[in-house]
């Protein structure tokens, strides 16, 4: 929820972002150059501006987590947002295309229930342990289990 004085709520700001898109448009402008006539014909949509839609994406923004490599000297870039995982998970769920008490297969590189943004520069390998250890606790938490897990070859390691 944002806050009383705000003008729209978070849902009515996706709404429109995800209109956006789906229609065509690239960048939050467009819901003002191409797209407000249209969008304000839905019933009970209440379109904002770009400003608006712009601030909201700074709002849920979180600063970057450095992650190093004990290895060596490098140091990454790691964006790690929990709330907007969390949204995304009840997202799924409301549309039906995950249900509470479900048991999935959990594909590391391409699944669409936890997503972090890292540097370009890091290694899958890099942090992994701790991603997964953030995915599986939160797909936990919505009362869903992970039957396996896929991995591509960059996450493996060769026992030692």
């Amino acid at each position: 929820m944002r806050g009383a004085g705000k003008g729209y709520s978070y849902s009515t700001l996706f709404r429109n972002w995800n209109n956006v898109f789906f229609c065509g448009g690239e960048c939050a402008e467009d819901i003002e150059v191409h797209l407000r006539d249209t969008l304000e014909q839905i019933p009970d949509n209440a379109v904002p501006g770009a400003d608006s839609m712009l601030r909201v994406v700074k709002e849920l923004a979180v600063e970057n987590t450095e992650v190093s490599v004990p290895s060596s000297e490098k140091v990454y870039q790691f964006n790690i947002n929990e709330k907007m995982n969390k949204l995304n998970i009840k997202l799924l769920l409301l549309t039906k295309q995950l249900e509470k008490g479900g048991c999935y297969d959990f594909d590391y590189d391409n699944q669409i229930i936890y997503i972090e943004n890292r540097d370009g520069n890091a290694n899958v390998k890099t942090g992994q342990a701790a991603t997964l250890e953030r995915a599986y606790r939160l797909v936990e938490e919505q009362e869903m289990t992970i039957n396996r897990s896929r991995m591509d070859a960059g996450s493996y390691s060769y026992p030692k």
